[in-house]
């Protein structure tokens, strides 16, 4: 077991308390990914930014892309945390689940901690990073790893509406694939986000041996 001193989070102010909390390989393995997140993001261009001529044809029949989602940011969030409502279907975790090789759990409410992380690389980075960055900030944790809310409940209805055409082209794609590095590779090829493969080919390793 290993311990660390963390900071937590209440609402919208951090209210810092020294408390130890006790990690098993799953939780330090999500703890040391976090951690290098500022580092790694310092050191990587964000090269999916480079193309923001790629056009998203949404479900209702409305073409945008990239650029337009950057200067519209402010216009598919909200402030207040919307009504819950279920919006990433069962199948969606299936199929993270498939790729990685990973026994499905009894109860597939309780999830690995590292598929929050990719839902955020693979969903809502498609709103660009800034937009992911506005969600975390208006949904902070509020203990370690767990958030009040869901980051969806911060969206309103056109930006719901895209969420949910970005779950489905994921799940498009996964059905495609036979591993998680071969979706991974696929997925951010044709949807301009910019994968880490380095680092990801490390989290990738340590995810089999943790399987």
């Amino acid at each position: 077991m290993v311990k660390k001193i963390v900071s937590t989070r209440i609402g919208h102010k951090e209210q810092v308390s020294r408390q130890e909390i006790n990690l098993d390989k799953e939780g330090l393995l999500q703890y040391l990914i976090e951690s290098t997140e500022a580092l790694v993001d310092e050191k990587i261009k964000d090269e999916y930014l480079d193309r923001e001529s790629e056009k998203i044809l949404l479900t209702g029949g409305k073409v945008i892309d990239l650029s337009e989602i950057k200067r519209n940011l402010d216009t598919y969030f909200t402030s207040e945390a919307t009504v819950y409502g279920k919006r990433f279907p069962q199948s969606f975790y299936d199929e993270i689940y498939r790729l990685n090789n990973w026994p499905i759990p009894k109860n597939k409410t309780i999830r690995k901690y590292v598929v929050a992380r990719y839902t955020n690389e693979i969903i809502y980075m498609r709103f660009t990073k800034e937009g992911l960055l506005k969600l975390q900030t208006l949904n902070p944790y509020a203990k370690t790893f767990v958030r009040s809310y869901k980051h969806f409940q911060f969206l309103n209805d056109e930006g719901k509406m895209m969420l949910d055409q970005f779950i489905f082209e994921a799940i498009e794609c996964m059905n495609e694939c036979t591993t998680w590095y071969e979706f991974r590779l696929k997925y951010g090829q044709k949807y301009n986000l910019n994968v880490q493969m380095r680092l990801f080919e490390d989290r990738y390793n340590l995810n089999a041996m943790e399987s």
